[in-house]
């Protein structure tokens, strides 16, 4: 069935809770959160950036994407059909579209497994390709992310970070995917590195035409990076718009804090950086009404009581916050 919202990817009111069991019978006595009904889509060729504290459910709205995790209800519509009900057959196809890059370049490859087999191994196992032909094909790919063609036989412990990160990107193209997930790609990076990887990124999807879900921490590492960000805290989304409006007029007291923590290089753009109050609300006891609201200068009555529901504020910005709406009107 053809995708006919012009979206390749539509997340839809997807859920992802845990239970705590205790006791000898191990009895469920509530659940974790983690993910708690987000909802986003991402047309072909578009970059959405997933971002947020530790903590905050991104990877694992990812992982329960790709079928990694149970989800506990929603959607995931890819191209037409709903990953999330797809049986196994349809599953197989899926994920020949859509791959992961890992955030860790270290643990996420196999030591004991040449270059070569890491990134070669996909292409055996969906396409049956072998002999000579998987050879040049990885020999290519690996040229395509800036190492050599004669990096085919050494170990991953032969390789810095960086190149390290370059081969988990070549193994994700292997396949000739739609869709990438790009899960912190360059969080574990140095300053340098980063910037280097994020311009293969950009470079190999106007090459290709990708379409990117991009997780990150750093609000600074998606800004030039993204089409589309969603801000997520404890589990749900609290602001979703283009890259510029995020930027240029955040609504969420949430998003703007992101702002003011990230670093100025100009000494005449450093203000006074405005830490955020108390801690991070536990998952296991959440607070009642807005989930930001024990670390909010802002709340009032509402939003101790209601959770503020994500609604547009002005056109494709969308935001869940009472005071920013008062403050739109």
């Amino acid at each position: 069935m053809p995708n006919t919202n012009g979206k390749l990817l539509r997340v839809d009111g997807l859920k992802t809770y845990f239970s705590i069991k205790r006791g000898l019978l191990q009895r469920t006595i509530g659940h974790i959160k983690a993910v708690d009904g987000i909802s986003f889509d991402i047309a072909p060729g578009q970059t959405l950036g997933l971002v947020g504290e530790s903590g905050c459910g991104k990877t694992t709205a990812a992982r329960t994407i790709l079928r990694l995790i149970p989800a506990t209800a929603g959607e995931a519509i890819f191209d037409g059909t709903d990953i999330l009900q797809a049986d196994k057959q349809k599953l197989k196809q899926i994920r020949r579209n859509v791959s992961l890059i890992f955030q860790d370049p270290y643990s996420s490859l196999n030591p004991r497994m040449t270059v070569g087999n890491i990134v070669g191994e996909a292409l055996k196992v969906h396409k049956g390709i072998t002999g000579a032909e998987l050879v040049n094909k990885v020999k290519m790919l690996l040229e395509k992310v800036g190492l050599s063609a004669q990096h085919i036989n050494r170990y991953p412990h032969e390789f810095s970070g960086g190149q390290r990160q370059r081969i988990g990107v070549a193994r994700a193209l292997a396949l000739e995917p739609k869709l990438v997930i790009c899960d912190e790609p360059v969080s574990a990076l140095d300053v340098s590195i980063q910037s280097q990887i994020l311009n293969l990124l950009k470079d190999l999807q106007d090459e290709f035409g990708l379409t990117y879900l991009f997780i990150a921490h750093d609000l600074a590492v998606v800004k030039f990076f993204c089409d589309t960000i969603a801000v997520m805290y404890m589990g749900k989304i609290v602001e979703k718009a283009s890259a510029k409006q995020i930027y240029q007029k955040p609504l969420h007291p949430y998003t703007k804090a992101l702002m003011a923590a990230i670093p100025k290089v100009d000494p005449a753009q450093r203000g006074v950086r405005k830490a955020f109050g108390g801690e991070v609300p536990s998952l296991l006891n959440p607070p009642t009404g807005c989930p930001f609201n024990p670390r909010c200068s802002l709340a009032e009555s509402q939003c101790l009581k209601n959770i503020p529901e994500l609604t547009e504020s002005s056109e494709g910005h969308f935001v869940a916050c009472y005071k920013a709406h008062k403050k739109e009107e």
